[in-house]
């Protein structure tokens, strides 16, 4: 495969992501004007992340049906479609009103769902098997750079060209992103027509069960993390931090140089032979980021001191994304890949859409316990996984699985030569 077929799609990816961050932290702004209440702001993300959490599983099956090329390319050009639309109606209207919010939530969302699994099982179809874990890190940290450079883009625009401005910008680099992936070609995985829809997820799931305990942690992790990150900060932002849009970005984006970092790591290590452990340890990570943010917010740090907890917790993400999704592109077969990653992140988007309902409700009293509670239940996460023998055991697999390699398990020992 061609390497400039997989750098054109990392920088449509790029253009992909920067369309996401900038759409998630002006839609974040645009909740709080004139209603200054975390809860509107709970409210307005749970409904974008429950519109996330259907279309995860739905591109999935769509992306092993009919490829992840063609389903990524429809699904950017609708998305860059339904933005501009919203660009126009916010400049049009001025201020949308919360109705409005929730509607474009609802829309955006289960497009930004739609794509999530497609991207991820893109990869195998772009490099060598050999590659795979090189390509993941290069993926994984083109997603973290666009959360470093993502928010503080957001926050320039909000404070130049406000919302439908913003929304705007947004849409012109999802438009941007689909025309560069019209130009690259992703193979898919070779298999008899009567195989075209792969291994039954059922069958999949029976042969690997470690999946069931990765679904739990994963639920934990992101019920936990979500919250405290996408409404805890913004409203320790407006209530003690200046109510600075800047400031907002800035602080996202150290989460974002946390997580860049910790994919950089993962890079290095280059799939550990215990993954099992090494994704609990980033695990506890996050959960100790998450707890340094509520102490600072509690001592009054200001914000180095949730600067500082933001970039531990990413690290720890970055660390989890890179080494987790390089294991499940070893271990399951190309033909399920999309269905059972499609699976994983339900699992997250399924706890998503609570964390921040929840995070609002307690941030309307105060803001600090939500960033305490959230490293509680990121904690648990850990400790959860540690108490599964099947995930805390857990090994990599070598060499990477293909379709005849599909029924060996998780972890089983190599007997390849």
């Amino acid at each position: 495969m061609p390497r400039s077929d997989f750098r054109r799609f990392v920088g449509s990816i790029l253009l992909s992501l920067l369309a996401d961050q900038l759409f998630l932290v002006t839609l974040t702004w645009a909740a709080l004007r004139g209603r200054p209440t975390p809860m509107t702001l709970g409210s307005v993300l749970t409904i974008a992340a429950l519109a996330r959490a259907l279309g995860t599983p739905l591109g999935g099956i769509l992306a092993d049906r009919h490829g992840a090329g063609p389903t990524l390319r429809r699904f950017y050009t609708v998305r860059g479609a339904v933005l501009a639309m919203a660009a126009a109606f916010t400049g049009i209207g001025g201020e949308p009103s919360t109705s409005a919010l929730y509607a474009i939530a609802l829309a955006v969302g289960l497009l930004a769902g739609l794509v999530v699994s497609p991207q991820m099982t893109a990869i195998p179809g772009l490099v060598a098997p050999t590659a795979l874990a090189r390509s993941n890190a290069i993926v994984q940290g083109t997603i973290q750079i666009s959360v470093v450079v993502g928010p503080p883009l957001a926050g320039f625009s909000l404070a130049h060209l406000a919302v439908g401005g913003s929304w705007g910008v947004s849409a012109s680099l999802a438009v941007g992103a689909g025309l560069g992936l019209g130009r690259v070609t992703i193979s898919g995985p070779s298999q008899r027509p009567d195989e075209a829809s792969g291994p039954p997820l059922r069958r999949i799931l029976q042969q690997h069960p470690v999946l069931w305990s990765v679904l739990v942690v994963m639920g934990l992790v992101y019920l936990g993390l979500m919250g405290p990150v996408q409404v805890g900060i913004p409203a320790r932002v407006q209530q003690t931090l200046g109510d600075d849009p800047r400031t907002l970005g800035l602080l996202l984006g150290c989460f974002g140089a946390g997580m860049l970092t910790g994919t950089v790591v993962a890079a290095r290590v280059d799939c550990p032979p215990r993954v099992g452990l090494h994704l609990l340890a980033a695990v506890a990570l996050i959960a100790a980021g998450l707890a340094v943010v509520g102490l600072g917010a509690h001592r009054g740090a200001g914000a180095p001191g949730a600067a500082a907890g933001l970039v531990l917790a990413g690290l720890g993400m970055g660390y989890f994304n890179v080494t987790g999704v390089s294991w499940l592109h070893r271990a399951i077969p190309r033909a399920a890949q999309g269905r059972v990653i499609g699976l994983v992140m339900l699992s997250a988007n399924a706890t998503a859409p609570l964390s921040p309902l929840l995070a609002g409700w307690l941030a309307e009293d105060a803001v600090d316990p939500v960033f305490f509670i959230g490293a509680a239940v990121v904690g648990s996460a850990a400790l959860v996984g540690l108490a599964l023998p099947s995930l805390r055991r857990l090994t990599q697999v070598h060499p990477p699985a293909d379709e005849e390699s599909a029924v060996r398990p998780m972890g089983a020992p190599d007997k390849s030569p």
